[in-house]
């Protein structure tokens, strides 16, 4: 008996330890999914909280989605009837210039909708984001006082501007001020970010952002730029109602037929509707020589070889690189929506270019 009795403990043992490995590997990849890592808690003492995202990004579907997941669970925080709203940073190891101007913006957003609700933060423990974090300016919105001193090029590299209207020289020191390219490329440049912040004044108004938080449409638009050492990036975003949802308000008569004669179908996606508006020229008011602005905002690649193109909006995203080369365009569409369009364009600095 005492050989079977030891018998059984040791493979309850056994079992208990892979039962154990099994768990944790399950806490594991939970921890990695939009569901959790956006996920509101609310306390007991009133404090809606809301987990920020490891990696803060919309290069791929799993980015996307976990960050658009913890933008609705973000708004939901502003609206659960908490006294107090926490964004945790506390997981946040990485942050990608088009993701974190959609979190720059929705927090902006939020907070001015809502000054009767306290806000506070749980800082990043990793070194460049806590520093960026300070720079940026997101530990102040959020009534945190770091001591933090931002150094690392990771972090002091960023330029944030934001307005409810085409502020041009706005616009314009804040891409001369950062990256060194050449004089047409930066003429071109600035006529591609004034023309899609154009587009936003123009289009924000159409119907309301589906957010279930029933504020009136804004005129708002945010901007970051980044340089790094072989590139500079410039990020622009608004959160309006999205390109694929204005295509057919702003062209009723001939988006289906767009649609049809790219794709062979009318079948929507945002990630059509997208490319369609790329391609299509008229607009809202008639005026021939705004297009839909992507003329504009898609000739500046020409300028520069390896630069390229990211239109992320609603559900839907858009890739396009190199046209006066070899044209490239992709198209992807996402499970959740970001309500909103962000534009990404990055150009690689030649070897005599630099950085101030």
């Amino acid at each position: 008996m005492g050989r079977k009795g030891n018998l059984r403990r040791w493979k309850a043992k056994r079992i208990g330890a892979k039962r154990l490995r099994k768990s944790l590997k399950r806490l594991r990849v939970s921890r990695r999914t939009p569901e959790t890592l956006g996920r509101v808690f609310v306390s007991t003492d009133g404090v809606s909280g809301i987990y920020m995202p490891e990696l803060i990004s919309l290069s791929d579907q799993a980015l996307h989605e976990t960050l658009a997941w913890a933008m609705a669970s973000l708004r939901s925080a502003f609206t659960s009837g908490a006294r107090e709203v926490r964004v945790d940073f506390g997981y946040t190891t990485g942050l990608h210039a088009e993701g974190m101007l959609l979190v720059y913006a929705e927090l902006t957003r939020l907070i001015d909708a809502f000054p009767e609700i306290q806000v506070s933060c749980v800082p990043s423990r990793v070194a460049k984001v806590d520093q960026a974090l300070q720079h940026l300016g997101v530990y102040g919105m959020l009534g945190h006082k770091s001591p933090v001193a931002p150094e690392l090029p990771d972090a002091v590299n960023w330029r944030v501007a934001q307005g409810a209207n085409v502020d041009g020289p706005k616009m314009g020191e804040l891409i001369e001020e950062i990256g060194r390219l050449s004089s047409e490329t930066a003429s071109r440049l600035f006529r591609s970010v004034t023309e899609a912040v154009t587009n936003v004044t123009h289009h924000s108004d159409l119907a309301k952002r589906l957010d279930g938080l029933e504020l009136e449409p804004t005129k708002e638009w945010w901007m970051f730029c980044r340089p790094e050492k072989h590139s500079l990036y410039v990020a622009v975003c608004d959160l309006g109602i999205g390109i694929p949802r204005s295509l057919p308000r702003t062209h009723p008569e001939i988006w289906a037929d767009v649609l049809y004669r790219m794709f062979g179908d009318r079948r929507m996606t945002d990630g059509r509707m997208i490319k369609a508006a790329l391609r299509m020229r008229r607009t809202r008011t008639e005026e021939e020589h705004r297009g839909m602005g992507f003329s504009d905002i898609t000739r500046v690649l020409e300028e520069v070889d390896g630069s390229r193109l990211r239109v992320y909006s609603n559900r839907g995203s858009l890739q396009y690189s190199n046209p006066s080369l070899m044209p490239a365009i992709h198209i992807h569409n996402f499970k959740y929506s970001i309500l909103g369009t962000i534009l990404v364009w990055s150009f690689p600095f030649r070897d005599d270019q630099h950085v101030r």
